[in-house]
Parts: C-alpha cells; sequence; structure tokens
C-alpha cells in the first residue's frame, strides 16, 4: 500500500433519509469498508456503529460535526465485526448498545489486523 493511497480522502456520502437521520454510505469493493449512520435529537446523536480504522471513524464524527454541534451520546454497535467496531474507542463519553454477546465475541475475535488494508 503506498503512502498516496494511504493519505487518500476518505469517499462517502452523507444521505438524509428521514428527518435528522443519515445514512454515512461508503462505496462497496472492499473489505473492512462498512455503512454507518446516525440519528440527530434533541438530547444528542446517537450513531449506528463505528468504523474499520481510526481515520474512517474519523471521518464520520467530522460528518456528523458537519450536520450538528451535538454530542454523540450513544454509539449503537449492530454486531461484532470489526468493520462495526474497530472505531469504538474514538467515541468518548458515549454509552455503548449492543447485544450481550457482542463484547465477548470482540474479545474472542481478538484486535483487528488491518494488513492491507
Amino acid at each position: 500500500m503506498s503512502s498516496a493511497h494511504a493519505d487518500a480522502p476518505v469517499q462517502f456520502s452523507l444521505v438524509e433519509v428521514a428527518d435528522g437521520v443519515f445514512g454515512y454510505i461508503q462505496p462497496d469493493g472492499t473489505w473492512m469498508i462498512n455503512n454507518t449512520g446516525f440519528i440527530v435529537a434533541k438530547g444528542g446523536v446517537t450513531a449506528i456503529d463505528a468504523s474499520s480504522t481510526e481515520r474512517r471513524t474519523r471521518n464520520f464524527l467530522s460528518a456528523i460535526g458537519g450536520v450538528t454541534a451535538a454530542p454523540v451520546r450513544t454509539l449503537v454497535n449492530t454486531h461484532h465485526h470489526p468493520d462495526h467496531t474497530a472505531g469504538n474507542g474514538l467515541f468518548a463519553g458515549a454509552t455503548i448498545v449492543a447485544h450481550d454477546q457482542a463484547r465477548p465475541e470482540m474479545q474472542l475475535f481478538g484486535l483487528p489486523r488491518n494488513m492491507g488494508v
């Protein structure tokens, strides 16, 4: 992987699918790329899934910040796969909500091995 590729901007589209409900869509075709989303409410933001890398998760958080200054108070993990959870640590102060088996499955899976990503 060249450094030029590593520094390439994260491609995404932000789609408001209902009032205050946004889909954060990343392009298909590559491993460890997921779609996420968020809901903006009076009390703050609920994000649905993180992302696979620090850069992608920071970009997602920046997209949220472009819509609202409200903090992300809740992060919902739909399942344990690292393309949906590896960026959890960047949601400082947010409560993470997931199935009761998500955490043990993440521990069993181990840290993401992003070789080649």
